[in-house]
């Protein structure tokens, strides 16, 4: 449950008990689907403010996700998605408890319902293209399979990949190597390590870092936990 709908609302099962508690309907949970914003990230992002979850995850060198604080960017939402970084200036100062940034009194989020934390927002289209950036979202999978400029894959099997650095990319003649773009969506295998698919070629993670390159992509992938994606190889 939300206070506002996004480019992919999700039914889940908080929603449904709200109906399920209002004595009104007979729920089917079996319907509900997984919310992903805030899983596993623990009481620290729960209870403490925005501000104090990105100090504690910077020291610790972990991802500050689903917060981020360069205007522009685009990273990783949660494991199966990514946006962009939706913050901005504003022309007066900020309520006290709404100001992140020293120095900058008057910068934040854009959403009044998180109390202005820079959040990142999923998008419906990347590079002029029609993809909604959900890694799993299957309408992508077509749009997907004709090309595309960083090699995305979609589906059950897709999660985000943060980019360390800016990839070089090349697709009809037009090449970037734009600093903003820190995720995209990419298929994974289990193996002895993960490995991360890019363009359709099988690149091995070794030191949690995938070397991509291809005829046309050309860059380092920073890859997940095996542990977290791998868990049915393991056992």
């Amino acid at each position: 449950m939300a206070g506002e709908t996004g480019v992919k609302s999700v039914l889940s099962a908080l929603t449904l008990a709200f109906f399920t508690d209002s004595g009104w309907w007979d729920v089917d949970y079996s319907v509900a689907a997984e919310w992903h914003y805030g899983k596993d990230l623990g009481c620290n992002f729960v209870m403490g403010s925005c501000y104090a979850y990105m100090a504690r995850m910077k020291q610790a060198g972990k991802s500050i996700e689903p917060y981020c604080d360069e205007t522009g960017s685009l990273t990783c939402y949660h494991k199966n998605a990514f946006g962009i970084c939706a913050m901005g200036k504003y022309k007066g100062l900020l309520p006290p408890e709404e100001q992140y940034f020293k120095g900058y009194p008057n910068v934040g989020g854009t959403g009044t319902l998180t109390d202005r934390c820079p959040t990142v927002q999923p998008m419906e289209t990347f590079f002029k293209e029609r993809f909604m950036t959900y890694c799993d979202h299957r309408l992508n999978i077509p749009l997907a399979q004709r090309g595309n400029m960083f090699g995305q894959a979609f589906g059950n099997k897709s999660i985000c990949i943060p980019h360390m650095g800016a990839w070089r990319a090349e697709m009809n003649g037009k090449l970037t190597q734009d600093p903003r773009v820190k995720a995209t969506c990419h298929d994974y295998k289990c193996s002895r390590t993960v490995q991360i698919v890019v363009d359709g070629e099988t690149f091995p993670c070794i030191s949690g870092i995938a070397k991509i390159k291809t005829r046309r992509i050309d860059g380092n992938a920073i890859c997940p936990d095996m542990n977290d994606v791998c868990r049915a190889y393991r056992k």
